[in-house]
């Protein structure tokens, strides 16, 4: 059985993420410069603390995919700061043409304990064009 992949919408990469906000926490505790620490990673401290803060508010999303009558199928894994719908918003991004074909009033998304209709995150998925 394949494992579905796992997706990461955050800044940077996660790796990165997870560096930041350790060496932020070293140079807390050891009252180091932030500006040194961006140096020495070769960043601004901005990206710094944006990458840092980002780590801080990770969380882990299972995308499932349900409909009434039918067993739930496991999408993917989504690895974001930004909440359900942005795990949401990336698993229908990333699977367009598996979404794309589903007759969508019976269909929801599963992100975590938050429920979204298939129709409603394609709304916001699609990009809007100026008039």
């Amino acid at each position: 059985m394949n494992t579905p992949p796992c997706l990461y919408t955050g800044p940077g990469t996660l790796e990165h993420c997870a560096k930041a906000h350790q060496r932020r926490t070293e140079a807390k505790e050891s009252k180091t410069p932030l500006k040194e620490v961006a140096a020495e990673l070769g960043i601004s401290r901005s990206t710094l603390r944006t990458w840092a803060d980002a780590h801080d508010q990770m969380a882990s999303f299972d995308v499932k995919l349900a409909r009434e009558g039918s067993p739930t199928m496991k999408v993917c894994t989504v690895i974001t700061p930004s909440g359900a719908l942005a795990a949401a918003l990336a698993a229908f991004r990333e699977y367009p043409g598996t979404f794309k074909n589903l007759e969508l009033p019976g269909w929801r998304l599963l992100v975590g304990e938050t429920n979204f209709k298939l129709e409603d995150v394609r709304g916001a998925a699609t990009p809007r064009r100026a008039a």
